[in-house]
Formats: C-alpha cells, sequence, structure tokens
C-alpha cells in the first residue's frame, strides 16, 4: 500500500470519526476520548477505569447524573459497535481480500468496536486473534489509530487464511501479504510517522 493511498484511507477513517463526535454530546465524547487513551496506553478500557476517570478528569460531563446513569453511559458505549467505521473496514476486507489474498478469503464483515475485552487469562497471543474471529465475522478495536487497525487487519485475515497460531506458515503468509504491500502491525508506528511527514510536507507545499 503507497503512503499516498494508506494516507487517504486513514484521512476518510479520522474524518468519519470526527462527523461521529461531533453528532455526540459531551459525555459520551470523554468516554470516548479516555477509553482511547487507555487503549493506546496498553491498559484495555474496562469499564470501572472509564468510570473512575470521569469523575477524576472530566466532572463536568456528568451533568449532575445519577452514578447509576453514568455507569449505563460507559457500559453501553464500551461494548457498542462503531457502525460508521465497520462499513468502512467491511469494504477494506474485501479490497484487500484482492489485494493480498488473491479473493481466496470467504466474505467477512468486520465489526469495529468501542472496546473488546480480552478473554479471561491465562492465554497466548494466538487466542487474542482467535477471539477476535468469529462465524463470518472478525472484530477490531478502535484504538484512534488507523495505520495501526488496518494492519490489524491484515493479522487477522491471514489467520482466516491459515487457520493457526503465529507460528512458521502465519509468519509466512502474513510476510507474502507484505510482499504484495499490506500494511503489517510491526510496520504501524513508522507508518504514522511516515504519513505525518508526508502529510506535512503536502501541506508545505514541497509535493506539488
Amino acid at each position: 500500500m503507497e503512503i499516498e493511498e494508506l494516507s487517504r484511507v486513514c484521512e476518510l477513517l479520522e474524518k468519519t470519526t470526527e462527523s461521529w463526535l461531533a453528532q455526540q454530546d459531551d459525555l459520551t465524547r470523554a468516554i470516548h476520548r479516555l477509553a482511547v487513551d487507555e487503549i493506546q496506553a496498553g491498559n484495555g478500557a474496562p469499564v470501572w477505569l472509564v468510570i473512575e476517570y470521569l469523575y477524576k478528569y472530566h466532572p463536568e460531563a456528568l451533568s449532575d447524573c445519577p452514578a447509576a446513569a453514568v455507569a449505563a453511559r460507559v457500559h453501553a458505549l464500551l461494548s457498542s459497535e462503531f457502525n460508521e467505521l465497520s462499513q468502512l473496514f467491511s469494504g477494506l476486507y474485501q479490497e484487500f481480500n484482492i489485494k493480498y489474498f488473491g479473493g481466496a478469503l470467504p466474505v467477512y464483515r468486520v465489526r469495529v468496536m468501542h472496546s473488546i475485552p480480552p478473554p479471561l487469562p491465562p492465554y497466548a497471543d494466538g487466542q487474542i486473534c482467535q477471539w477476535h474471529i468469529g462465524q463470518q465475522e472478525l472484530s477490531i478495536e478502535y484504538d484512534g489509530w488507523p495505520e495501526e487497525m488496518i494492519a490489524r487487519l491484515v493479522h487477522l485475515m491471514t489467520h482466516i487464511q491459515i487457520r493457526c497460531s503465529h507460528d512458521t506458515s502465519f509468519e509466512g503468509a502474513l510476510s507474502k501479504a507484505h510482499e504484495l504491500g499490506a500494511p503489517l502491525d510491526r510496520d504501524a508506528a513508522r507508518l504514522r510517522r511516515v504519513r505525518a511527514a508526508w502529510k506535512s510536507d503536502c501541506t508545505s507545499g514541497r509535493l506539488a
């Protein structure tokens, strides 16, 4: 995936998210921001922690809501599907299936979730991946980093193709997709930096 194409897709995801946020009330926006911050920090977004941080950092968004109502709002959002992004990622699944997997994968719907609680421990990385793959649908957690979410989609699609944990056959299939241009998990942080620099160059007119 060329940087121009990646930027186009990422910007579409970002604009879709911004449009959704603009339609939400202060409490929903605060819950969303706290969840994203904790997911990016590697803590996940447990309901109890988001509630605690709401009272600590965003008391102005609570509008004297009873505690039970606040807890219900947090649980409802974190357990819900980000429908607008699900449509976009389901389209990306179809596109990537053709570009990187030769159209060999079955039809799947992608569900982008505001939060995905992990399975109960103990578990291995491969089990986390399988936790996100169901019957004709797969789930991706919204983390505010579109590059990482796109790479995650490729990762899960490779699991659908190989049906195994992170062994040599899986790594081989992932490398093959990468050779065809697919962004991988290990590329995500670098792609964020490259895209930021590319956007800066475009803004300054250096690419004109």
